[in-house]
């Protein structure tokens, strides 16, 4: 399976820094606004993502539109990129609510009025729940930071970096696991996780968000974030990434399912490459956003 692993992550790393130093030149030169092209770039990963989750929830409560999932994702993470351009909270308070109102009415309404059948209904509904928060919310937190960080937000590059911190604790738990894993984390759940290696993946996230931290105070001393504040940061993303992909874990055992797809090679399905960054999302934000810069 590494021999799969390592060419797709390449790709990926590479596709993602592309998209990232687009999104920089494009905003700089004020050709779209902000996050535009990060929120685009999203929004057709949601296509797969969505697809995919339609099919796990499909395979446990036979109940699930990916259409449907689709259209509430699409409107949580365009809803949370939206907000810090509205004129107050409570306008982004009442768009929120407008957006779960009319989630669930599209969701009852594919279910029930197409098949003229009620059973069903809650689990159509919490499923665009769950798209809306999951797929929606999370991942655009990350657009949030782009546009509503202090003063005008962040650098696309500071979101890249959270990405691949988080991602690097994958690569850091796989080899440490391997190699000394002795210990199972939680075998009922994820038997090829090993306490050692969530320690050896936690401590490699950390060392590459110091690097990162040190590489963004050389071309942005302004903005530099001390190794200090980074080394637990690191810590706490690796850590909150492999909670992440126990979640998908989870998800997936109760639906009797290996992986999300097999759309990508040596990995799986999109799923099963975004499952940690989703729920990394909301400490990101803060721990950005409450660092001590310069």
């Amino acid at each position: 399976m590494l021999k799969h692993r390592v060419p797709s992550g390449i790709a990926m790393v590479a596709g993602l820094l592309l998209l990232i130093w687009a999104d920089d030149r494009l905003g700089t030169r004020g050709t779209l606004p902000p996050g535009a092209l990060l929120l685009l770039a999203v929004l057709a990963v949601l296509v797969p993502a969505s697809i995919e989750l339609a099919a796990l929830l499909r395979a446990r409560y036979d109940q699930a539109h990916a259409a449907v999932l689709y259209l509430a994702a699409s409107a949580g993470v365009t809803l949370t990129y939206a907000a810090p351009q509205m004129p107050e909270p409570r306008a982004a308070t009442a768009a929120l609510g407008t957006v779960v109102a009319g989630v669930l009415l599209v969701a009852f309404m594919a279910h029930s009025f197409r098949s003229k059948n009620c059973r069903g209904a809650t689990t159509a509904g919490g499923s665009a729940l769950l798209a809306l928060g999951y797929l929606g919310v999370l991942p655009g937190l990350y657009l949030l930071l782009r546009v509503g960080g202090p003063a005008v937000g962040f650098s696309p590059w500071a979101i890249a970096a959270v990405i691949m911190v988080t991602k690097s604790c994958d690569i850091g738990a796989y080899f440490t696991g391997r190699f000394l894993g002795r210990h199972k984390l939680i075998p009922w759940l994820s038997p090829g996780k090993t306490v050692e290696g969530l320690a050896g993946g936690m401590l490699f996230a950390s060392l590459w968000a110091v690097i990162f931290a040190a590489l963004g105070a050389y071309l942005v001393p302004d903005r530099a974030i001390p190794w200090w504040y980074a080394a637990p940061a690191g810590l706490l993303l690796g850590g909150l990434g492999q909670v992440g992909d126990l979640v998908a874990s989870l998800l997936k055992r109760d639906a009797e399912v290996k992986d999300w797809a097999a759309t990508i090679p040596g990995f799986g399905g999109v799923m099963d490459v975004v499952d940690s960054p989703l729920l990394v999302a909301p400490a990101a934000y803060w721990l950005l956003t409450l660092a001590p810069y310069g």
